[in-house]
């Protein structure tokens, strides 16, 4: 083997292992990450993190800091909480909104996707979204899971409610 060829596949070789690493390295803090924000998320895990970093100098300034954290924290669940359902409710009204107008795999692969934004996770195996069954929705009257007679999906034009 000539000095060109070894030369190109030490290089080959590094480049290799540093995307390997790249790729561990990077999945190791995202899982760190995800690990901290589980932690918070937990009861007592906003309270314990500030007190860490506040690090009070007495017992006396821990208790009358308590309450303190313990009512910021249940003010940030609320806030945390309600904007989760907003969410949840806006993504409802896409899928509502888009399912007349997807056919029955893109409809899958919408639900998936809000199922992920929604958890972090995709949906069980086998799980399917919900289905109107009419015309739009790949039931009678349909093709392609669009209105076979040129008629508006339903929904269409309808306020939001925003």
């Amino acid at each position: 083997m000539n000095s060109k060829a070894k030369a190109g596949m030490a290089l080959v070789g590094t480049l290799g292992i540093g995307i390997l690493l790249g790729v561990v390295v990077s999945g190791a803090l995202a899982q760190q990450r995800r690990g901290q924000v589980e932690r918070l998320r937990a009861p007592g895990g906003f309270v314990e993190h500030m007190e860490r970093v506040i690090s009070p100098t007495s017992s006396e300034q821990r208790a009358a800091l308590q309450p303190l954290l313990e009512a910021a924290d249940d003010r940030n669940r609320g806030i945390v909480q309600a904007a989760e359902a907003e969410l949840s409710g806006s993504m409802q009204q896409l899928l509502d909104a888009a399912g007349a107008l997807l056919d029955e795999e893109q409809a899958t692969r919408l639900a998936e996707e809000v199922t992920r934004a929604r958890f972090g996770r995709p949906p069980p195996p086998g799980a399917r979204p919900p289905r109107g069954g009419g015309p739009g929705r790949g039931g009678p009257g349909s093709e392609g899971g669009r209105p076979s007679d040129g008629r508006p999906p339903p929904g269409a034009g309808r306020p939001s409610g925003n």
